[in-house]
């Protein structure tokens, strides 16, 4: 298993994503919207598995909380484009 290092341009709008296992990932935000819009896989990604658990894992209570109950229990859909 190697160490694949990938050099960002300091101008170029990114995200670091630290992950559950205590790593953290810089990704240009340019390559998270291609992922977004299907022009490329998150496989592309090192660590991918790990990038994707850790980014459900902040997103998941966020939308939790915004998500009204009913009295019933149960929440409401939430609606993907």
């Amino acid at each position: 298993m190697g160490i694949d290092t990938v050099l960002v341009d300091v101008c170029q709008s990114h995200l670091c994503v630290p992950t559950l296992d205590g790593n953290a990932h810089v990704i240009p935000v340019s390559l998270i919207k291609k992922i977004i819009d299907g022009d490329a896989p998150v496989t592309v990604l090192d660590d991918w598995e790990m990038i994707v658990r850790s980014v459900l894992s902040e997103w998941l209570p966020i939308v939790e909380n915004a998500i009204p109950e009913y009295p019933w229990g149960s929440r409401h859909t939430m609606s993907v484009r």
